[in-house]
């Protein structure tokens, strides 16, 4: 690249900046011009990068839910090569890997072949449609919730997302599956890991094959570990957050990673001490408040990584001082929250996360970076408060209703109806000002059993509607048979004949029969709602 002799100097200082492995640049130690020009070189490379790739494929780009079709048939290929059924067929992720184990033993070459094949086949398409899927999560319109706060797609996100498509028109998920074909993830059993993402993920397959207007559910790329090993807007930004929230806990200022550093090195137990008190450091499946002591915390944290991680990294990080360990844990929880928030911001989503941990480091992070909670273009406060009181855990039964019966809902746009009497049950918070997310639980919770009840209410009327119909068809049924018989065998009711009362009666019977057919098709439609389906997923 050639410059003016004017920028000489800026380009020779861009030229000395020392990028070491997994050390952030201080911007600070740049000029603007500097930090300004490599900036603005980055943007013109990404957008000559995806201009070129574009030219490159005269294809016809895919449809979106062909695209979420074609990617869920790879997710199941590759799951089947090892596994060597669908995901459908194990109960739990236990039968899937005593069903693993089983089959490895058996022919283990074929097995890595397949696997091999169907890997291949997933990448190829990674490579031609990924750009295209973040793409179509960008210009999806409605209320969007885009999933974050975590690495891994668990079951506690998938029975999240469950309860939320009662809720949103669409939730955006970062591909779990795409880091595995993007960067080396310091895994110590790979596909072991990828297989688990995989039979969680699929989880999701009729809310995609469904081939609904709008779609629930869209998994799309989100490139965080590529942008977190080789983009330093990316780098930094995550840097700032355990910055500022680190800074906020030791009432200190940090505007760099080396004064940081040096704080820990001269104020090793005042560091200790401030984060704990903060819960900054929380081992995986930890809620705040749980662990105090930072030694219980580190043992617990590093028993939770030694089940995936490969053991010299964990024998690494078991040999660091305390007050390293725990830097590295917060580094940790802070870079899925800068994702989610730079995700929520590309794509016009409001956040989504599904468990208390994840909400605590979000509003830290939230916090840090000087961002609202919620999008206030796309969710009122109250309509945050209102989605969190749903992954609450009196709410958890939500997340146990089928998935067909969730698509019929889906289908049916019922989740629009819902949205709105939910927020005209919480309305009346929202008016009084910020409330407690306790006092919203509750309140959610009583919208919630007012619906079901208004089920109960609505099959109660289909009862008294035909009730009256039954007394009368059965009182004049039963009178035409007795005078159909009368008239066989009294001489003085022989005027009427035998037949014509019978029939009628059997005629009335015959209605009653139609009554109740008409009465069990309401009760049907009744059921099939979505107030229906809560009444009795609920009771259950």
């Amino acid at each position: 690249m050639r410059f003016p002799e004017s920028l000489a100097g800026v380009v020779d200082e861009i030229m000395a900046i020392s990028l070491q492995p997994g050390q952030l640049i201080n911007r600070n130690a740049l000029s603007p011009e500097a930090f300004g020009m490599v900036r603005t070189a980055a943007m013109a490379l990404t957008y000559d990068a995806e201009r070129c790739a574009g030219e490159g494929d005269s294809r016809a780009p895919i449809k979106l839910a062909d695209a979420q079709v074609e990617l869920f048939r790879h997710f199941s290929e590759v799951f089947v090569a090892v596994a060597g059924r669908p995901y459908h067929a194990f109960a739990t992720i236990d039968d899937l890997a005593t069903a693993v184990r089983k089959r490895a033993r058996g022919s283990s070459a074929t097995l890595a072949r397949n696997y091999e094949n169907a890997c291949n086949g997933l990448a190829g398409f990674y490579q031609a449609h990924a750009r295209t899927l973040w793409n179509y999560a960008r210009e999806l319109g409605g209320l969007k919730l885009v999933l974050g706060g975590q690495r891994q797609f668990g079951s506690s996100a998938f029975s999240g997302l469950r309860r939320m498509a009662l809720y949103a028109d669409t939730q955006l998920v970062a591909d779990p599956v795409y880091p595995f074909f993007e960067r080396d993830l310091d895994l110590g059993a790979e596909h072991v890991e990828l297989l688990r993402q995989l039979y969680q993920l699929l989880q999701l397959t009729p809310l995609v094959e469904a081939g609904l207007p709008v779609p629930p559910v869209l998994v799309f790329p989100s490139f965080e570990k590529g942008l977190e090993d080789l983009d330093v807007y990316t780098q930094v930004g995550i840097g700032d957050l355990v910055l500022q929230a680190v800074g906020a806990a030791c009432d200190a200022t940090f505007s760099e990673l080396d004064e940081l550093q040096a704080f820990v090195r001269e104020n090793p137990e005042r560091f200790v001490t401030d984060v704990m008190r903060a819960q900054l450091f929380l081992p995986p499946g930890v809620v705040p408040g749980e662990i105090m002591d930072p030694r219980v915390a580190v043992k617990r944290y590093l028993d939770e990584i030694a089940e995936y991680r490969r053991p010299e990294s964990v024998r690494a990080l078991a040999e660091a001082p305390l007050p390293r360990v725990l830097l590295t844990g917060i580094a940790e929880r802070f870079a899925p929250q800068y994702h989610l928030l730079e995700n929520a911001s590309e794509l016009s989503a409001q956040p989504m996360l599904t468990q208390r941990t994840h909400w605590h480091f979000f509003e830290r992070a939230s916090a840090a970076s000087a961002v609202d909670l919620h999008r206030q273009d796309i969710l009122s406060e109250g309509g945050l408060k209102a989605l969190q009181a749903l992954q609450h855990a009196r709410l958890a039964w939500l997340g146990d209703i089928p998935m067909p019966v969730l698509v019929e809902l889906l289908a049916n746009q019922e989740n629009l109806a819902f949205r709105r009497q939910l927020g005209e049950h919480t309305r009346a918070l929202s008016l009084a000002g910020p409330a407690e997310l306790d006092r919203v639980v509750r309140e959610v919770c009583h919208a919630i059993n007012a619906m079901a009840q208004s089920h109960d209410k609505t099959i109660g009327e289909i009862d008294a509607k035909y009730a009256p119909k039954y007394a009368a068809t059965q009182w004049t049924g039963a009178a035409g048979i007795g005078l159909g018989f009368g008239a066989m065998l009294l001489p003085m009711l022989s005027a009427f004949g035998p037949a014509p009362p019978l029939a009628a009666g059997v005629a009335m019977l015959g209605k009653l029969g139609v009554d109740k057919l008409h009465e069990n098709a309401e009760r049907r439609r009744a059921r099939s709602s979505l107030m229906g389906v809560l009444a009795a997923v609920s009771r259950q």
